[in-house]
């Protein structure tokens, strides 16, 4: 007799769902990462311009975040042939494309662009959170076991990675440097955004449609009205979901707040060059692939306390590499040498024990809130996935808004405002054919090459110090209140399968495909 738990991930159900998240991470890391950086880089505005911006940015991501559980609610409500996942996944892939190609591709600047902006921006926030949602909610559906879902999440992980990893190369790539497409950030980023609007379209269909879940509804579940109360209700009387809220908001407001920064840095150190960008990118990633793909093999060896004890200390060693790297080699701005090479070297070995660090991080957090869902199956009878999802999204937005917030003081704090306005000025100057690619680029290292040491320090510091503390904090909350080991999982699923496997004879719970 087949039960909740005893659900087996199939073949297509693992590569359907996982290889849907390459378009999805390329969309996030590009407007997460880079919307700030194309900003500043590109449009020439005033700082009640420029401070504005950000504050419909933190505005919007925390509404966003507070939306969040509200989403969880229609989705958790939603029945339809198609399931509750797979409808708001569609349309908000839709919704998200469209925004990104407003955002990024239309030529307005100053107060025009502001406004265009504000539009744009509260459909992207209301389009990902459908699809995120939606997409995420689906995870524990598909696998049970704690095997299928440390396979099912790190695999998932590493095709979003994948996406990650392609924006992280790509667009520094393109948008900076030799090989900036167009000659200027504008042209480049219109096209950017075009062709991963096409891969979030394209392989969050794949999802929707190749995709097959399987339900099982008690009769008592199936009368549960699912409203807004039902849903605080929840999150209310889950202790674990709530600490795994806490844990995940400290790590991700830490990485949130060096975003932006940590790539300006990269221009400020190396002289604009787009190239270098990706490949510290690129290793960061890869560092990531491998966490990803041996995770479940590490997950049969090691306790995901110990995972996240250690990547702890992975990050403290990067940011203490990344500063030494900085204050041992002040050189920057510079012809390529030895002290340009060693400094890239410090860099990217930074990159990597950061990546490992974060990725074994991520992981940990995803199958936490899966892990939640079997926690609430057990003390009320109900899954709830959507509801219990919808604060993934909360906690990934609300740090973000965050992160924006604390992005803005350290440019205005450090004066660096005035660097990308220069940056700016050239960008637009060959955007209207009045400066040639290798003028531009010489004008722009000229400025990146005026920038005071003093002002390099305190950006580094700012970058290496936050993630560690943040982390650290984290570390503290997980190990002292999050109690969903891997052995109390078991135990739970294997209750679950007991009470399942007694209403099934009954005739009191039913498989729904969908």
């Amino acid at each position: 007799m087949e039960t909740k738990g005893g659900i087996t991930l199939s073949r297509r159900n693992l590569w359907a769902f996982s290889i849907g998240g390459i378009g999805r991470d390329m969309t996030y890391y590009l407007y997460n990462n880079f919307l700030f950086l194309f900003i500043t880089f590109t449009k020439i505005l005033t700082v009640q311009q420029f401070a504005l911006m950000n504050v419909i940015m933190v505005v919007y991501r925390i509404w966003d975040a507070v939306n969040d559980p509200i989403m969880g609610g229609i989705v958790e409500a939603t029945k339809s042939r198609f399931g509750k996942f797979k409808p708001w996944i569609l349309i908000g892939a839709f919704v998200t494309a469209i925004s990104i190609i407003g955002l990024f591709c239309l030529p307005a600047t100053g107060w025009n662009y502001v406004v265009l902006f504000a539009v744009f921006y509260f459909l992207l926030d209301i389009g990902y959170t459908m699809n995120d949602i939606g997409y995420w909610a689906m995870l524990p559906a598909l696998a049970r076991e704690e095997k299928d879902r440390n396979r099912l999440t790190s695999f998932s992980a590493l095709w979003a990675g994948f996406g990650m990893l392609l924006a992280t190369m790509l667009v520094p790539l393109l948008t900076a440097g030799d090989f900036t497409i167009g000659g200027s950030a504008n042209r480049a980023y219109f096209w950017v955004a075009i062709g991963t609007a096409f891969f979030l379209i394209a392989f969050q269909s794949m999802t929707c449609f190749c995709v097959k879940e399987k339900r099982f509804v008690s009769e008592a579940e199936s009368r549960e009205r699912q409203g807004f109360k039902a849903l605080l209700r929840v999150i209310k009387n889950n202790d674990q979901l709530l600490w795994t809220v806490a844990f995940s908001m400290i790590h991700l407001t830490g990485l949130a707040i060096v975003g932006a920064a940590n790539t300006l840095y990269i221009y400020i150190t190396f002289g604009y060059q787009g190239i270098l960008g990706a490949i510290v990118g690129a290793l960061g990633g890869m560092s990531g692939f491998f966490v990803m793909l041996f995770y479940p093999r590490i997950a049969e060896k090691f306790r995901r306390k110990q995972l996240v004890s250690y990547a702890v200390i992975a990050v403290v060693i990067g940011n203490v590499l990344l500063l030494l790297s900085y204050l041992a080699i002040p050189a920057y701005g510079v012809e390529w040498d030895a002290l340009y090479t060693a400094k890239l070297i410090g860099v990217t070995v930074a990159a990597f024990f950061t990546g490992i660090s974060s990725q074994f991080i991520w992981l940990v957090i995803v199958i936490s809130f899966s892990n939640c869902v079997e926690y609430n199956d057990l003390k009320t009878g109900q899954r709830n996935e959507a509801a219990i999802f919808s604060l993934r999204p909360f906690v990934v937005k609300m740090s973000s808004a965050l992160g924006q917030l604390g992005t803005f003081v350290i440019y205005i704090t450090t004066g660096l405002k005035t660097v990308s306005d220069g940056i700016a000025s050239a960008e637009n100057a060959a955007n209207k054919g009045l400066l040639t690619a290798l003028e531009k680029d010489t004008a722009i290292r000229g400025i990146l090459s005026g920038v005071e040491h003093w002002r390099g320090i305190m950006l580094i510091s700012i970058i290496c110090l936050i993630p560690v503390v943040c982390d650290l904090a984290a570390l503290y909350v997980y190990r002292r209140k999050c109690a969903l080991t891997e052995e109390r999982y078991a135990d739970i699923n294997a209750q679950i399968a007991e009470r399942d496997a007694a209403l099934i004879s009954a005739g009191e719970m039913k498989v729904i495909e969908e």
